[in-house]
């Protein structure tokens, strides 16, 4: 400790004596350097006496340097002035000391902006030595502490530093302004807020409280492309490693008053945002001090007159003091009211003109109405469950809410700014990019002033179609100053080029711009849905271990999810990315650690990625969710399903495809469906494949005859040698040949399901002499029939019914008609094969339903409805006594997932509802057709149905007692949509992506759940489903990544290469019951059609609810385009 304090005497004795090459104020005096670190080098040809204790000036020393290219680097930097330099001789080795100037001291003298000196300072701190033993002149024994040149590394993936995000806690000290802090108390308060029906939970308090705060706590913060750095004296510096720059104070920035609230999927953060609207409602923004001026009256004011303009330039929130004069005094305060509304606040900004001539004219400026509105924009699928979120949180007249979409205008400015929120659509909000330009999209400062327009006729007049500035279309956005910007699920503000960004960043004043999304970045989700991610795999682990999993960074790091994360940045105006001074940062230059000069390696993260993210987001850590709230249990089952009759048979088809195609093209050349040339067919053809697990009829009797030509002539020319066929090749093309020829050629119902594209029933006690509805001649009252005859069938006799005739009258020449297309002679194979062996249809997949020609005849002529007579009613209801006595019941489905379903459906749609995510178009079709025959009332979000119909849809399944089960495309499952009202969630296929079921199930089980949320995900035992299903449980995050699509996988790939064909026996192919999967509890055909004469009055003459115009409206508009 003494020699430490000798040293450091020594230095300020030294400084006064030494002098460098380029002196000036600020390098002639020690103490305003940094003390970087050491060298060492030999004592060779070094003459100083090894007896001297004293530190000298190692200016000229730079000549024992035995690196010739350090030497030169440390000459330029002496001779600039950038560093000084001391020397020790101990024990024959030379200390010299790095001195370096910062960069905050000596810029009046010193060129600061040479990139070769930059290089030279870069290259000697590579062979510098930060030990404090080694700065005090002692040779230390230990590991030496070399100076780190490049930028400390951030422990972790973004992944991991998103989920260590530090939670919110909100202070009331922090905030100075008075009404900003009685907002944050009112906020944190336990009890219900103003105007806010609903009770926030604590953490919901302190996100709404952390994001008030950030709004109303202007202050500086570090910059974060500098980190903090101890000297070997023990002083503190700042170090810039991308630039090279040593400071001796901090740079202190502008901390953001924007941000990203990004809770976690299902967490409420619509109720958090709505709570801090309502909070803040009354506080207006302030006129920006560069444009504030003092308005000149032409005529002398009135007192009250000045007054109430100085409250509204001043943005004092009068309505709340107004409010509480009202409820101490009773005074209304209408006259001041009256006044202050006279005197809205407004400033103006000067206009630049879009170009200079001798005659350009000034443009007036602009004026701008200062508001306390919010403007959300919202994607359109969810417009209204934002307006369906607000009356359910928000009390009645608490919130003036103006909700814009589709064409509707804007209003003007005047009549904006009374709003509390202006709720855009976002297909609307991108919609007021026209601005500037008129209804042909010309842009008046973009034309010749020179009007070219040709003479009306003979005159000189011309007729003049020019653009001119009155044309053009002025959004009124761009006149107001509003309090806040909310982007909800706003992952396209990543996108500087969107129009939306575009439209926010060119027309939109806002002091605050939030972000709301719980996936910031793709794959960037809190480690409780990794968690259910896991959990739904099969796999297990506390958040801690699978943090830690995932904590370790990878190359996805470098691409995708950081790049969004620096782009929200810039959207937000963050410094210095935003680059107020006109010189933003480059975000890719500082979020990492680069092991080069001035060259990008992506060693790591910085150490200031989680500052970044801190100031950024807004986010609560899920230990701390888990304190406040507990949702009801999630259990999540796989159900393995014995494969039906026509289920093997549909697995088999597929095998047989596969085994055809493997070994006619020789497993060589593009015609292998697994050759590297045939990746598209390979994706269409195992798409098809997942998705027939459910059904399938995409096969036709001409592909199965096509494809048994095919192997036929294969077979023969293996027999004669001009092909190569192994024994096992062969015996397999023979196992495939015998299924088509023997099993399924002569199965009668898959003939008329692949006609008819239909999935098959099996009803029993069907009407005797109506047996012509069946798909065979047996005969029986057993019958096998599809999905749209028994509808069919049930709406014929429900016409009879209200015709107050025989049920069952003219229901066999009914079936006779339905089933005519089975009379239709088979058309001759034909070679339509885009692979060897690979029949075309099995990669274009199946018809779609919706396309289909209705089968029904034509709807009677709808009759006037007549007030019915007592006596007419009795007789009706005799008839429908008589029908509902029929005994016909639907006792199976030629679908293990369907009749499961259906079971499933019935037993629980009465008391919960039910979600039922599918992957392909038909399933859902097949399902609705269903569900309509025993009476459930539904809906199918399906992917192409428009943005504005998903929105009504997901409102009215959970507003309508009636909807009991929602159908909804997989692919649509993520985009924040909120469906707590069902309480069952049926996969109809193994998703095989954790991450997309873990947010499917996140629409159900979330903040607002109130009972045992059940999951079901449907697989076929001992299929290629149920393979492809654990091998994806086995494939790590790494191999879902790279993995583009799940056939990419190696593991898919063998276990498809090596389908084998499933066992059918002779019950199955002779037996109408063995061949179907029998439903739990039988359904009454007629009974669940009908209900009772009470119902179809209310529903009159048209027909029940089940009609087919019903249920198909509410499949979707799409499907009645065919």
């Amino acid at each position: 400790m003494e020699m430490h304090g000798t040293g450091k005497a020594e230095d300020s004795a030294a400084s006064d004596s030494s002098t460098t090459s380029a002196t000036t104020p600020a390098t002639s005096n020690l103490d305003n350097f940094i003390a970087a670190g050491c060298i060492l080098q030999s004592s060779h040809d070094f003459t100083r006496a090894s007896s001297d204790d004293e530190w000298h000036d190692g200016n000229s020393v730079t000549h024992i340097i035995r690196d010739k290219h350090l030497a030169g680097a440390l000459s330029i930097l002496v001779s600039a002035g950038w560093v000084r330099l001391k020397h020790k001789l101990v024990q024959h080795t030379v200390i010299v000391r790095i001195y370096v100037l910062p960069f905050d001291s000596g810029n009046r003298f010193i060129e600061r902006q040479s990139k070769k000196l930059q290089q030279a300072l870069s290259d000697v701190l590579l062979h510098v030595r930060t030990d404090a033993d080694l700065w005090y002149g002692d040779l230390p024994n230990t590991a030496p502490k070399n100076f780190d040149r490049w930028s400390t590394p951030q422990d972790g993936s973004l992944f991991y530093c998103f989920n260590r995000i530090e939670s919110p806690a909100p202070s009331p000290t922090i905030v100075k302004g008075k009404y900003a802090r009685e907002a944050l108390e009112d906020l944190l308060e336990p009890k219900a807020l103003p105007g806010l029906k609903t009770l926030l939970y604590p953490y919901q308090r302190r996100s709404a409280g952390a994001m008030l705060q950030r709004e109303a706590s202007p202050s500086l913060g570090p910059d974060p492309r500098v980190e903090p750095r101890i000297s070997p004296d023990d002083t503190v510096y700042f170090f810039n490693a991308w630039d090279v720059s040593f400071t001796k104070t901090p740079l202190l920035l502008e901390n953001s008053r924007s941000g990203i609230l990004a809770e976690s999927m299902g967490l409420g953060k619509t109720v958090i945002v709505l709570a801090l609207i309502l909070a803040t409602k009354d506080l207006m923004p302030r006129i920006p001090p560069h444009l504030e001026t003092i308005p000149i009256r032409t005529s002398v004011g009135s007192l009250a007159d000045m007054a109430a303009a100085k409250v509204t330039r001043a943005s004092v929130p009068w309505k709340i003091e107004f409010d509480r004069i009202r409820h101490a005094f009773g005074e209304d305060m209408r006259s001041c009211v009256q006044r202050i509304e006279r005197h809205p606040p407004t400033y103006d900004i000067p206009s630049e003109p879009a170009r200079w001539n001798r005659r350009t004219k000034l443009p007036a400026p602009r004026s701008m109405y200062i508001t306390a509105t919010t403007l959300i924009v919202v994607p359109r699928n969810l417009q209204t469950q934002w307006t369906s979120e607000i009356a359910k949180h928000v009390e009645k007249d608490a919130l003036n809410v103006l909700v814009v979409d589709h064409d509707k205008d804007v209003p003007p400015p005047e009549a904006l700014r009374r709003f509390d929120v202006i709720l855009f659509s976002r297909n609307r909000f991108e919609r007021e990019i026209r601005d500037g330009f008129d209804k042909q999209g010309r842009n008046p400062a973009n034309i010749n002033m020179t009007c070219s327009c040709p003479y009306i006729g003979s005159t000189r007049q011309r007729d003049c179609t020019c653009a001119t500035i009155d044309d053009q279309y002025d959004s009124p956005l761009k006149h107001l100053h509003f309090k806040r910007l909310i982007i909800d699920e706003g992952h396209f503000s990543s996108n500087k080029r969107s129009n939306a960004v575009v439209v926010a960043n060119r027309l939109v004043t806002a002091d605050h711009r939030w972000v709301v999304s719980g996936t910031p970045a793709k794959d960037l989700l809190g480690v409780e849905v990794d968690v259910s991610s896991a959990e739904s795999s099969g796999l297990s682990g506390t958040l801690d271990t699978l943090l830690t999993q995932r904590r370790q960074f990878t190359s996805d790091d470098i691409t995708g999810p950081i790049k969004a994360i620096g782009s929200f940045a810039t959207f937000l105006r963050m410094e210095p990315w935003a680059g107020a001074d006109g010189n933003p940062a480059v975000w890719e230059d500082y979020v990492y650690r680069h092991e080069a000069f001035r060259r990008k390696t992506f060693s790591a993260f910085a150490g200031c990625l989680q500052q970044i993210l801190n100031n950024m987001m807004i986010k609560t850590r899920p230990e701390d969710v888990d304190r406040d709230i507990e949702l009801p249990p999630l259990v999540h089952k796989v159900i393995r399903l014995p494969p039906s009759f026509h289920d093997k048979l549909t697995a088999n088809l597929f095998t047989m495809v596969l085994t055809i195609n493997a070994v006619t093209s020789e497993r060589t050349d593009a015609d292998y469906l697994f050759h590297k040339n045939s990746a598209k067919a390979r994706y269409q053809l195992i798409t098809n494949l997942r998705q027939s697990a459910f059904f399938w009829t995409g096969f036709s009797e001409a592909d199965v005859l096509s494809s048994i030509r095919i192997t036929k002539g294969y077979l023969e020319k293996a027999s004669k040698g001009e092909a190569k066929c192994s024994a096992e090749d062969k015996k397999s093309l023979e196992d495939v040949l015998q299924f088509a020829t023997d099993t399924l050629l002569k199965c009668d119902s898959w003939i008329a399901m692949s006609r008819f594209h239909e999935i098959g029933l099996c009803v029993e006690d069907w009407p005797i002499e109506a047996t012509t509805w069946s798909f065979s001649d047996s005969g029986s009252r057993t019958i096998s029939t599809g999905l749209t005859q028994v509808h069919d069938a049930q709406k014929h006799v429900y016409d009879r019914i209200w015709t107050n005739r025989n049920p069952v009258e003219g229901l066999a020449s009914a079936g006779v008609r339905a089933l005519s297309i089975l009379e239709d002679p088979l058309k001759a194979p034909e070679d339509n094969l885009i692979k060897s062996g690979i029949p075309t249809s099995s990669l274009t997949g199946e018809p779609l339903l919706k396309k289909r020609k209705k089968r029904s005849q034509a709807k009677a002529q709808r009759r006037p409805r007549q007030k019915q007579s007592e006596s007419l009613k009795r007789k009706c209801q005799d008839v429908v006594t008589e029908a509902k006595a029929l005994p016909t019941r639907v006792v199976g489905t030629a679908s293990s997932k369907l009749s499961y379903l259906l079971s499933q459906i019935a037993e629980h749609a009465p008391l919960e509802k039910i979600i039922v995510f599918y992957t392909g178009e038909n399933a859902a079709w097949y399902i609705a057709q269903a569900l309509d025959i025993i009476d459930v009332k539904h809906e199918i979000y399906a992917r192409g149905l428009k943005a504005g119909m998903k929105s009504e849809y997901v409102v009215r399944f959970n507003e309508s007692d009636e909807l009991r089960v929602l159908l909804m495309d997989i692919s649509q499952a993520a985009f924040g949509l909120n469906i707590c009202s069902a309480s069952r969630i049926y996969f109809l296929n193994p998703v095989c992506r954790p991450m997309v079921e873990a947010q499917a199930v996140k629409r159900a089980h979330r903040i607002g759940q109130t009972r045992r949320v059940h999951v079901e995900t449907l697989v076929l035992q001992d299929s290629l489903e149920e393979k492809m299903m654990e091998r994806a449980k086995r494939m790590t995050r790494t191999e879902h990544r790279e993995a583009r699509a799940l056939e990419d996988d190696g593991g898919i790939r063998e276990i498809i290469q090596g389908a084998k064909l499933l066992s059918v026996s002779d019950a199955e192919k002779n037996d109408p019951l063995a061949s179907v999967a029998p439903l739990e509890r039988p359904q009454y055909v007629w009974k669940k059609a009908m209900g009772d004469v009470d119902r179809y009055e209310k529903e009159g003459a048209d027909g029940p609810a089940f009609d087919s115009p019903r249920w198909r409206a509410s499949i979707a508009p799409k499907m009645l385009e065919a």
